[in-house]
C-alpha cells in the first residue's frame, strides 16, 4: 500500500490505452504505482505535488527483455574488452526503442568469458540518463544438450559430472550470486538435474529449462527440483 504521506506526480496531456484506443487522460503515480485519483481528491483532499506535461505523448508500460545477446554493433559474449562499453551503449539504446529493463545474456562460452565479463553485467538502475535497467545476466548455455544447440559452439557445451563444482568452476559462485539473474541449462545433460537443489541453495538464482531434449518426465522432474522457467518455449521440442 502506498504511503498517503509520499509525493504525488500527476502526467497530463497525455495518451493513455483504453479498452483497445488511444485515448487522452491523466495517469496518478505515487511509489511507482499507478493510483485512483478519486480517493487522492476525496478522501485524502490532495493535489499533486509534481506535474509533468507529457505533450501529447503516449504514456504506456516499458517493455522488460529478458534475453537479448548483444545490440548497436555490441555481443555481450565476444566484446569482452569493451563490455561496460557495451552495456552503457545497449542500456541507452533499448531505452529508446520502449525497453526499460532487460536481462544481458551470454551464449555457451569458456569459463573465462563468464569470469571476465559477468561481474559487469549484473544489476544496475536505470534512468533517463543511464538507459534502461539491468535485471542481472541472463546464462544460456554451456550445460545445454549439443542435439539442440542452436548456434551455440559446439566446443563449448559441457556436462556437470562434479554437481556443483562444475558450476563454480565454469561461472564462479560468487558471481552467479551476485551478478546473475537466471541460468538456461538442459535437465538432461548429465549431472544438472541432480545438481539444481543444489545450486539454487548455494546461490539463491533462478534456474530455466532450455536447449533441450528431455523427455516430459525428465523435465517436470527439474521442475520440481526448482527449474521454474523455460527458455524458448515450444521452439524445436518434442512433439
Amino acid at each position: 500500500m502506498s504511503d498517503t504521506r509520499s509525493p504525488i506526480t500527476q502526467f497530463y496531456n497525455c495518451r493513455v490505452l483504453r479498452d483497445h484506443a488511444l485515448v487522452e487522460d491523466c495517469l496518478y503515480v505515487q511509489d511507482g504505482k499507478i493510483i485512483d485519483p478519486a480517493k487522492m481528491f476525496w478522501d485524502e483532499q490532495r493535489v499533486p505535488d509534481v506535474r509533468v506535461n507529457c505533450q501529447g505523448g503516449i504514456v504506456s508500460p516499458g517493455y522488460i527483455d529478458l534475453q537479448i545477446n548483444g545490440a548497436y554493433g555490441y555481443d555481450f559474449s565476444n566484446d569482452t574488452d569493451m563490455i561496460e562499453e557495451a552495456v552503457s551503449n545497449i542500456s541507452k539504446g533499448l531505452l529508446l526503442q520502449g525497453c526499460t529493463a532487460y536481462c544481458p545474456t551470454t551464449v555457451s562460452s569458456r569459463p573465462e568469458v563468464y569470469h571476465k565479463v559477468l561481474s559487469h553485467l549484473g544489476p544496475r538502475a536505470g534512468s533517463i540518463e543511464r538507459g534502461a535497467a539491468v535485471l542481472g545476466a541472463h546464462i544460456e548455455g554451456p550445460f545445454i544438450s549439443p542435439l539442440k544447440k542452436g548456434a551455440h559452439e559446439l566446443a563449448t557445451l559441457r556436462t556437470a559430472a562434479r554437481g556443483l563444482a562444475d558450476f563454480d568452476e565454469c561461472y564462479g559462485l560468487d558471481n552467479l550470486r551476485q551478478h546473475v539473474a537466471y541460468v538456461t541449462m538442459a535437465p538432461e545433460v548429465e549431472g544438472v538435474l541432480d545438481a539444481i537443489p543444489d545450486l539454487i541453495a548455494a546461490t539463491g538464482i533462478n534456474i530455466s529449462s532450455g536447449h533441450s531434449n528431455a523427455t516430459t518426465a525428465v523435465a517436470n522432474q527439474a521442475h520440481r527440483s526448482g527449474a521454474k522457467m523455460i527458455t524458448h518455449l515450444f521452439n524445436a521440442m518434442h512433439a
